[in-house]
Order: structure tokens, then sequence, then C-alpha cells
């Protein structure tokens, strides 16, 4: 028994002598480079900061990577405390903040995000008593207790594509006047949001920023892209429609930079807008229209809308994508995105025209959720050709019920 663990004993150190130093340390251990300390980062992969040798600086750019390796995630606290500090840049790579990485950096003013999504955890800056503005980049949710004490913050941007705001976000902010929330923004978690006085928030009209607001009782400004397509002016219904689908990346215009909301728009233009709210999806079946090449723009659109059963086509193999879509035609393809549901409120249409039979649960169901509202005549013109701006109302409209219920454009959770 000795005789076999001394020879296993052996091999081992004979293992151990040929590898190379290098092999034999840690994965763990840590590497320091230009001041900054560096360890494994726990989930993205790479590099993640772990802290800086001088307590005292005043700027810091953080490296983007390190001896070929991406830095790819911020480690706890790990400038916590850094009075000096008035200056950050989080390079490209940086994915991710965990905990507190920056509270208690009182002289903090200018923090830089590089690259367009992070995840951002809740206390990284705590106590940041000079921080007045900051930009944040895109997230799921913006985390719980973020800016507690944050007694200069004045003006907080989220930026398109975040989807929540979590709670008490910034409690301890007496200073807070401006809260710029995007419209991909479907949940605000009400609980320490609210009591802000002089706060403004910014945002599309008809969009849960809006909603907030109200319910909220700050002042709403609404944010205007003036520049988006030169034909689309503020004020009109579809202002704050145009530029959600333009953010959405639904619509691009046409290239002279007009998007032409008084057009009629074609069976192929309406399933396009559809198929790219819905993050452009790949059919898992083909169903081939005779008019409908394999080459063309909307292919991949068409056989996705025939497969959610927005849309049969014409005929069994005829889609007819230039056919003139009407408003009729329009709702009854988002009903059917909302599962055709049946409204509960009965038969009664509150419209005085005549609607075709086909299009009447449509009709019923989007004018119950004030998807659709009519003309000032009370008709409704089922028949009539939909333009592309009375489109993307209703499409914008329809997606916040969607998402939140019957309460239009928001659910806030106490």
């Amino acid at each position: 028994m000795k005789r076999k663990l001394l020879s296993v004993l052996l091999v081992l150190a004979m293992v151990l002598a040929i590898l190379p130093v290098g092999a034999m340390a840690a994965e763990n251990d840590p590497i320091t480079k230009d001041g900054f300390t560096f360890g494994r980062a726990f989930v993205h992969g790479g590099l993640m900061v772990t802290g800086y040798e001088n307590k005292d600086a005043a700027e810091l750019t953080i490296p983007s990577e390190v001896d070929g390796q991406p830095v790819t995630e911020l480690g706890g606290g790990c400038f916590m405390g850094f009075a000096s500090l008035k200056s950050v840049t989080i390079p490209e790579s940086v994915v991710h903040l965990w905990p507190n990485v920056f509270k208690d950096c009182t002289a903090l003013t200018d923090v830089q995000f590089q690259g367009e999504s992070v995840i951002v955890e809740g206390g990284d800056f705590d106590n940041c008593t000079s921080l007045e503005e900051i930009t944040l980049p895109k997230q799921s949710m913006v985390a719980n207790y973020m800016f507690d004490g944050c007694t200069n913050l004045k003006k907080v941007v989220i930026s398109e594509g975040t989807r929540a705001i979590g709670t008490n976000l910034f409690r301890n902010c007496p200073n807070l006047k401006t809260l710029v929330i995007p419209a991909s923004v479907d949940l605000i978690y009400r609980r320490g949001n609210d009591g802000y006085k002089g706060l403004t928030v910014v945002g599309l009209e008809k969009t849960y920023a809006e909603k907030f607001a109200q319910k909220m009782g700050y002042d709403f400004d609404v944010v205007t892209y003036p520049d988006t397509f030169k034909d689309v002016k503020a004020g009109r219904f579809y202002s704050g429609a145009v530029q959600w689908a333009s953010q959405q990346e639904i619509t691009t215009g046409y290239s002279d930079g007009t998007f032409r909301p008084d057009v009629a728009c074609t069976r192929w233009q309406m399933v396009m807008f559809l198929w790219r709210l819905y993050g452009q999806p790949v059919a898992d079946t083909i169903h081939e229209f005779t008019d409908v090449p394999k080459d063309a723009i909307y292919y991949d659109a068409v056989q996705w809308a025939y497969q959610e059963g927005i849309t049969k086509g014409m005929s069994d193999d005829c889609f007819g994508p230039n056919v003139t879509v009407n408003r009729g035609m329009v709702v009854t393809m988002l009903w059917r995105l909302d599962g055709s549901k049946v409204d509960p409120m009965g038969d009664e249409i509150p419209f005085v025209d005549e609607i075709p039979a086909a299009y009447q649960p449509a009709v019923r169901w989007m004018s119950d959720k004030g998807v659709v509202l009519g003309f000032n005549d009370n008709t409704f013109r089922a028949k009539e050709a939909c333009t592309r701006g009375q489109i993307v109302t209703f499409m914008h409209r329809n997606m916040y019920y969607y998402y939140h219920g019957d309460e239009f454009g928001v659910e806030i959770i106490r």
C-alpha cells in the first residue's frame, strides 16, 4: 500500500516539475496593470476590475482590455469611498457594474458610459453628493436604490431600450427636477418614486412616461424629435406614434426624409410594420404565395404573418402585397395579434356607420380599448383606406394595452 502511494506521489511530482510556472498559478490570482487590479469576471467572461491603487485619483478611464482579455465587469465596491474622484469613463467592453461601485464618491460629477447596454446594480451611485446629471445606458431594469443620497442630483436620462424602473430609485434626492423616460419602459414600481416636488417627467405622448406623470402628479413635457421626418409636424394625432415607431425601428421612412403619414398603406407595408414591431421573427413554416417572391423585402414578414394567423392572404396562393389596406383590415390584424378576444361589453359598436360583419368583433374590441376612436361625426369608415399615420397610431396605442392590460399605458405596482 505504501509502495503504491509513493509511486503516485512520484508521478505527480514529475508532472508538476515539467509544467510551466504560470500554469500552477490559480485562475483567480489578481492581475495588476496601470494601477488597476483585476480578477476573473463572475458572469460575462474576461476580467473584472477589483480595485485601484490611488484612492485620491480625480479621473479614471477604465481600460477595455488587459493582455488581450476584455474587461467586462466592475466589481462590487471597487471604487467605493474614492472621495476625490470627479470623472470616470467606462468603456464599451464593460457590461456589468456590481453593487456599490461608486458609492460615497462624494466629488463625482461626470460619468460616461461608452457601451449601449450595461447592467447597473443598486447602490452604485449612493451618496454621490456632487452628481447633478447622468445618462444611464439601456438595461432591462433600472435597479432599486441606485441614487440613494444623491442630494444634488437634478436630471436623469434613461436610455431607449430600458424596460422597467425599480423602487426607491431616487430616495433622498430632494433636488431631482427632470426624469427622461423612453417609450420602451413599460413598468415603473411606484414605491419610493413619488413625492418629488417640482419633478418634470419627459417622454412621448401616450406612453408609460405620461401615465406615470399623471399618476404621481408630476409635470409632463412631451419630447419631440423635429428632425425625425420633415413632413411630421408636432401636434398632429400621429406625431407621437411616428416618433415612437421611428425609435423602435418599425419604420425608417422614405429616402427623401419623409414619412408620408397621409399616404394609404399596402398589405406588405402593414405586415412589415408588425413584423418589425415583434423583432423580425423567423417563421417555422413556409406558405408560398405566387405574388410574394423570395427576394422581396417583405417575404419573411409575410411568412410570419401567415403563420401567426394575422392574415391568410387574398386567396390560398395570392397575398396581394400591393393591395391597399382599409381601416377594418388593419384593426382586424391587430385584433388577431391580441388573440381574437371577445369584447366582454357585448355586441354594441359605438359608431353610426355600417361596419361589415367580418370586421365587427375587431372594431368592437379595439374601440372598447381606446385604440380606435373614429371620426368627429362618430363614424369609423371601415372600408376607407388606412393611412400610414393612422396605422402607426393604432399600433402605438395597441402595443401599450398589449403590455399593460385594460388601463392605458401603465401598470404601477404598489
